[in-house]
């Protein structure tokens, strides 16, 4: 018992040292160092995953499927649940292209329904196409 009570302090008197270093550091960097700090550590070039969202409202649960293409640049999102199969929404820069199976015809959107709410869910198009790094959208200070 007396073993696994010096081992025990001995755990936290490490843990207290490595966390007072770690407050050290902290003070010691600037607001943008620890954003790029962030950035650095989640910011993704590129990706290629199959998603799943889930809209509740009224009631009601809907579930989309999809798959998501994307880089620095651009995202393309197809739908592949069986209601909205063959969906797709493009963006290009600033510009985002809609395709619609039904219609079967290729429509660009204007630039502000990428801040609309995508296929009834409270997800905007940027919010789900954008993968900007934080420090190339804002200025921080602390």
């Amino acid at each position: 018992m007396q073993k696994i009570k010096r081992f025990l302090l001995i755990g936290i008197i490490i843990s207290i040292l490595f966390s007072s270093l770690m407050v050290i550091t902290a003070e010691e960097m600037t607001a943008e160092e620890i954003i790029n700090q962030r950035d650095n550590n989640e910011y993704i070039e590129s990706i290629k995953a199959e998603a799943e969202m889930i809209i509740v409202s009224g009631g009601r649960r809907i579930t989309k499927t999809m798959l998501i293409l994307s880089d620095k640049k651009s995202a393309l999102i197809e739908f592949t649940n069986p209601g909205d199969r063959g969906t797709k929404f493009l963006k290009r820069e600033d510009n985002l292209y809609m395709f619609f199976p039904d219609a079967e015809e290729t429509i660009e959107a204007s630039p502000h329904m990428l801040n609309q709410g995508m296929m009834g869910s409270d997800f905007s198009f940027q919010d789900i196409m954008e993968s900007d790094k934080l420090t190339d959208l804002y200025d921080f200070k602390i």
